[in-house]
């Protein structure tokens, strides 16, 4: 399986980074912990598990080795240019209201499960994120987010409200 990764999620983005239209949006970043650029073809983005191929990454995209992408998580995919992707889907951004987020890739026609994030919105600004960046057995809440960037570990991080997240490999 290729080593990309669900990194970073923040659903109620109030004051952090904006999208090419000044907007603040929720977004989630990916991050390839391998050593060579990946690309996306035939990748997708799902904020339900019933439907895997909901959003997919447009063609000629990649990731770099070690590198990070930030996709915003809003709906508007009129709003994708280039250098800025937009899901067809937005995740909730209220308090309390739970999320679910799945990478998938078709394999044999099939779409397979990558890896998957699911959890409920918390406050303002708040990201769930891996520590150390890509790695499936750990998401908590960060002490700040960073997008496009190295998750930050800290003592003061915390488990996120639904808990721990299993190997992403078991699902296929």
């Amino acid at each position: 399986l290729p080593l990309v990764w669900l990194n970073e999620l923040q659903s109620t983005n109030v004051a952090g980074v904006k999208d090419n239209f000044n907007d603040y949006e929720p977004w989630v970043e990916l991050y390839n912990s391998g050593s060579t650029s990946i690309s996306l073809n035939g990748f997708y983005l799902s904020d339900t598990y019933t439907d895997l191929t909901k959003w997919a990454f447009p063609a000629g995209h990649s990731i770099a080795g070690g590198g990070f992408l930030v996709i915003f998580a809003d709906g508007e995919t009129s709003d994708t240019v280039a250098a800025e992707l937009h899901t067809n889907f937005r995740l909730p951004t209220t308090s309390g209201a739970n999320w679910s987020l799945g990478l998938a890739r078709t394999q044999n026609a099939q779409p397979v499960v990558l890896d998957y994030l699911s959890g409920t919105v918390g406050a303002e600004n708040e990201a769930v994120g891996r520590t150390p960046d890509g790695d499936p057995s750990s998401a908590v809440v960060l002490p700040r987010p960073t997008p496009g960037e190295s998750n930050l570990a800290s003592s003061s991080n915390r488990a996120p409200v639904l808990g721990e997240l299993p190997d992403r490999r078991v699902i296929e």
